[in-house]
């Protein structure tokens, strides 16, 4: 087996998905293409190979061209794009979404500027009291990505710099988790 074929199907996945999210009619697509990401994700060793550069800048995705990225930042930044301006439709399967960050991030060794940014909209998006009352089950969603966070933070918190920064930034979010009106 090549060296790089974690990466190269990685990104054969994540290119489908990109294009998948802009039609409607290939919805079956999209959703194949979460839950082999969220298979494949699963695995040690595909996990500790996305802490590679992403070189392939002849690929364009559906997102600004950013500088020096990793593979796992690609994942992040494409699971960011896709809860921000993928298809409602999505919302069922928002936990298994989810589920592939919390698959990643205990190997994930550094996250870019806007990796970083895209998982902070993704706290504020699904911390939405909208959002957790929705449905009974909505609170898993955000409880991965709280683990997600913790475990980016807990093995690698000397590389992951801009996560520290975006979370004291932002650390309103959380405490408004630790504030009375939380419990009614």
């Amino acid at each position: 087996m090549r060296d790089d074929f974690h990466q190269k199907f990685l990104v054969g996945i994540l290119i489908l998905l990109d294009q998948s999210k802009k039609n409607h009619t290939k919805s079956n697509l999209m959703y194949l293409c979460i839950f082999m990401l969220l298979s494949i994700s699963a695995s040690r060793e595909l996990a500790n190979a996305l802490n590679e550069p992403f070189t392939q800048t002849q690929i364009k995705f559906d997102m600004p061209v950013y500088e020096s990225v990793t593979y796992n930042d690609l994942v992040f930044l494409s699971i960011y794009k896709l809860v921000q301006t993928g298809p409602r439709l999505l919302k069922p399967i928002y936990k298994s979404i989810i589920a592939v960050i919390a698959n990643l991030a205990p190997y994930t060794k550094e996250l870019c500027r806007e990796a970083c940014d895209g998982l902070i909209y993704l706290v504020q998006a699904f911390s939405k009291k909208e959002f957790l009352l929705e449905k009974e089950d909505n609170c898993r969603t955000l409880t991965a990505l709280f683990e997600s966070i913790n475990y980016l933070l807990a093995y690698h918190d000397e590389t992951n710099q801009h996560l520290m920064i975006q979370l004291m930034k932002h650390q309103h979010l959380f405490d408004a988790f630790d504030g009375p009106e939380l419990e009614s």
